[in-house]
């Protein structure tokens, strides 16, 4: 397109004729803009809106500046001479589907025939005058490519640089342009298919509660003229579309904030977007050209829009075996050196949230865990940083929580004058001081013990300093995956049983390990470095989907699962099968996939539960007995000791002084020490003989040896025997079992696939290494191998050495000691002395 031919008279012209008519004009330049490749427009005067509602003087458009003009525009309804409103159709069809343009040419077809233009972008105009004042409407210029451009708007005309007249018809009268537009546009918009996509680059099959995004929260402060409509479409949007509002709250929100533009929209305007939205179902993203003037690192979404950039890295990373060596990558980046399996086990917990499911018949309940030890551990060290690899948009961590601070948090969204939802569902619920948020976690009972999917208390406030109290309502829905700290332990039996213990390691060699790790000061630049892996996890995350699963041998865990008495509960259950299914959720595009009676299924090999055990391992203790780490301590201390029983009080606070090094009260004894070891069974106090004022302690040892199953578990799946037992329950099934290419498997196919351990064993390679580098770090939390004392049915014989714990055999006392520390189950160390026996005789195995 060349200006050589232009013709700057003719320009003036048809300039004079709208000015005559009453309808201001305004010169501009056209340019082609090389980077946006498209043209742009300069308009070549200083201040135009004045002439909205005050006519143009013809001194005023004698001093317009034309000298460097190549185009014009009129300024859209205003009043003409004749008294009537002049109003522009816009049609453009540029990055509209084929049917949407089919739709904006039936609208504009309804019509009247009028002047018609084309524009230097490829659109057409159509230029009305209406008896009636002319609305701006540009709702459904997304859907199918039409405006109606009314009061506060600018149009170029030709004959400017780029436009053309298409025919001699002068503008045609009509009674009320907005009415005929709207009408022809409702005849034809049920055409259009409702998009299914989402906003800000989030795409999910639940509609989003969680805080507005700064983009969101900037523009519901009002916006001046020139910006009304085009937020109003992007706010019916978010509100409908992304957060599944109905249209009538969505209205009611718009309506409110339109009082707050200057000046605000008709509310005709405002129901036309709102109908928009509805139908449409836009996708406005982080790019889009109004959202991304307010991005920042604080935003919800900012992190989302960066995984982009990690997509296909994501993508591949989930298609790989060793995905979980990735995962300890990341958790390098974010600072951590040891505690690597407490921070696996934090992170796989946090991931159960994904698969949360009410319905009672394949009931799934995320994770609850809590950190417990002493002050200065590293306990929320640990955690922050793997949370950090969740996506941050589904994270809620706080120090403490309580009521107050729940209504005032930003993730809690109203829903009416006096009542806030706090949607927990996809949410991983961190808590760094579970001391401060009692009242909270009282009120949340219900929600994380899963016995109920929503939950509301009442909590009263004042609005305003000086005002009555006002009742609210905090309504509380949704289960999440809940992290909680403390350096106290948890008395209440109710409370213990609604998280697993996980503690972090102890002891000065950690720490040592942590300092000389640190390199802020001396090599700085490595603490630089992009943190690639982190995003890369985050976007994995995103990626997941929410398959059903099958583990054909599961019958086995069933079977062998401890539940003597002073063993685990029967939540205990629950979590340790659901830590299993988290850790599938996570390889759901590594492991094979069936179909069983036409559904598809992720299929879990043993060598997942193998995996589970490996990571819980460090906590395992914990995990079954619920006990903190200084009370295992105390308790192996006098399993040590070996006496019979102890008479008193006074003799067990000597034993805990040796214990700990310091004198511990009778209160802080019996609460904190003897009170959980009597509710397992394994210290009983009985009336002394001699001394009735005194209780008699006993040390019971054999219960402990239940916390060995989980790993015997293990070595009975795979006995040949259990193959035979899998095969025939899988023969059981009563109906075909079939690749997802339709191709039907033979029980002995699936059980093949059940112990498949393609390309796996260098994920345990590398994890056990990383164990033992642990193990050797510990002092306080130590492994078994020193409270080793065999029985005669453990005593090694003709070269045979056979661990106490499963039916592994070796062939030298190293081997051995190597194998036991794999058990690692908690304890004190110690050098073992082959063949040491009790005075009884017995094993005092831990």
């Amino acid at each position: 397109m060349s200006e050589a031919n232009f013709d700057i008279k003719a320009l003036r012209e048809a300039a004079r004729r709208y000015f005559e008519q009453g309808i201001p004009v305004i010169p501009a330049y056209i340019y082609f803009d090389k980077k946006k490749q498209r043209y742009e427009k300069i308009f070549l005067v200083d201040e135009w809106k004045k002439w909205q509602t005050e006519p143009q003087t013809v001194e005023e458009f004698g001093n317009l500046n034309w000298e460097k003009a190549n185009g014009f525009a009129i300024i859209n309804g205003v009043k003409t001479k004749d008294g009537l409103y002049v109003g522009v159709v816009d049609f453009d069809v540029k990055g509209l589907e084929p049917k949407n343009i089919e739709v904006g040419k039936r609208i504009v077809g309804e019509l009247p025939i009028t002047q018609l233009e084309t524009t230097v972008n490829g659109g057409e105009h159509r230029i009305y005058l209406s008896r009636k004042p002319v609305q701006t409407v540009k709702s459904y210029r997304v859907l199918a490519g039409v405006e109606l451009l009314g009061r506060g708007t600018i149009a170029v005309m030709a004959p400017s640089f780029g436009y053309k007249r298409l025919n001699d018809n002068t503008p045609t009268i009509i009674e009320d342009l907005t009415d005929k537009f709207m009408k022809a546009v409702e005849k034809y918009l049920d055409l259009i298919p409702a998009k299914k996509s989402f906003l800000f680059e989030r795409e999910a099959d639940r509609k989003y509660s969680g805080a507005h995004p700064v983009c969101i929260e900037e523009l519901l402060k009002g916006v001046p003229e020139g910006m009304r409509n085009e937020t109003a479409i992007r706010l019916a949007c978010y509100f409908i579309n992304f957060r599944g509002w109905k249209e009538e709250r969505a209205l009611e929100k718009l309506i409110k904030w339109n009082a707050k533009n200057k000046p605000p929209l008709d509310e005709a305007e405002i129901r036309a977007v709102v109908k928009s939205a509805v139908k449409g179902g836009y996708n406005y993203g982080c790019n889009d050209r109004i959202f991304s003037q307010f991005c920042c690192d604080e935003c919800v979404f900012w992190h989302v829009k960066l995984g982009k950039k990690y997509r296909k890295e994501a993508l591949e990373l989930l298609t790989r075996p060793d995905s979980i060596l990735v995962i300890v990558e990341a958790l390098k980046e974010q600072g951590v050196k040891t505690d690597f399996f407490t921070s696996l086990d934090i992170f796989f917990s946090e991931l159960s949230r994904k698969l949360a499911n009410k319905d009672r018949r394949l009931k799934f309940e995320p994770l609850n865990i809590r950190l417990s030890s002493l002050t200065s551990t590293g306990k929320s060290w640990v955690v922050i940083a793997a949370t950090n690899l969740q996506p941050p948009e589904e994270v809620i961590c706080r120090s403490g929580l309580s009521k107050k601070a729940v209504w005032h948090m930003k993730e809690s969204v109203p829903i009416s004058e006096n009542k806030k939802l706090l949607d927990l569902r996809d949410k991983v619920l961190v808590i760094l001081e579970e001391s401060e948020s009692k009242d909270f976690l009282n009120e949340i009972k219900p929600i994380l013990s899963h016995d109920m999917w929503e939950t509301a208390y009442e909590y009263t406030d004042r609005r305003r300093k000086g005002e009555q109290l006002t009742s609210c309502v905090q309504v509380v829905k949704g289960w999440p995956a809940y992290v909680g700290l403390t350096t106290v332990p948890e008395k209440n039996p109710e409370q213990q049983s609604r998280a697993v213990l996980v503690t972090p390691s102890l002891g000065n060699k950690k720490y040592r390990k942590v300092i000389m790790e640190d390199n802020s000061l001396d090599i700085p630049w490595e603490c630089e470095e992009e943190i690639k892996y982190t995003y890369m996890i985050q976007e994995a995350i995103r990626r997941l989907e929410k398959p059903k699963f099958w583990a054909p041998w599961f019958f086995i865990v069933k079977e062998n699962f401890p539940t003597e008495s002073g063993g685990v509960s029967m939540r205990k259950w629950v979590f340790f099968k659901n830590f299993i299914l988290s850790i599938a959720f996570w390889y759901q595009k590594v492991l094979p996939k069936v179909k069983v009676r036409d559904e598809e299924y992720v299929l879990i090999p043993i060598w997942v539960y193998e995996l589970a055990l490996l990571i819980k391992d460090t906590n395992l203790i914990e995990f079954v007995r619920d006990l903190e780490p200084d009370v295992i301590q105390f308790y192996q201390h006098l399993l040590r000791s070996q006496k019979e029983y102890w008479r008193g009080y006074r003799e067990l606070q000597q034993e805990a002084q040796q214990c700990f090094g310091q004198w511990i009260a009778r209160t802080t004894l019996t609460r904190r020490y003897i009170e959980p070891l009597e509710q397992l069974g394994l210290i009983e106090a009985t009336q002394d003989e001699i001394d009735k004022r005194l209780k008699k302690f006993t040390v019971y040892t054999e219960k402990m040896t239940n916390l060995t199953k989980l790993k015997i578990i293990l070595s009975e799946l795979k006995k040949p025997e259990t193959k035979e037992k899998i095969k025939r329950k899988i023969m059981s099934i009563g109906t075909g079992i079939y690749t997802t290419e339709g191709r039907r498997l033979s029980p002995d196919e699936v059980v093949e696939l059940v112990y498949t351990r393609d390309s796996v064993d260098i994920i345990f390679e590398e994890l056990n290494r990383i164990k033992m580098e642990e193990i050797q770090e510990e002092t306080s939390k130590k492994d078994l191998v020193g409270l080793v004392i065999f029985s005669d049915e453990n005593k090694p014989k003709s070269g045979e050495f056979k661990c106490p714990y499963c039916p592994c055999v070796f062939g030298s006392e190293r081997d051995l000691k190597a194998h036991l520390k794999t058990h690692n189950l908690g304890g004190e160390s110690r050098d073992v002395e082959m063949g040491e026996m009790s005075d009884k005789g017995e094993s005092n195995v831990g």
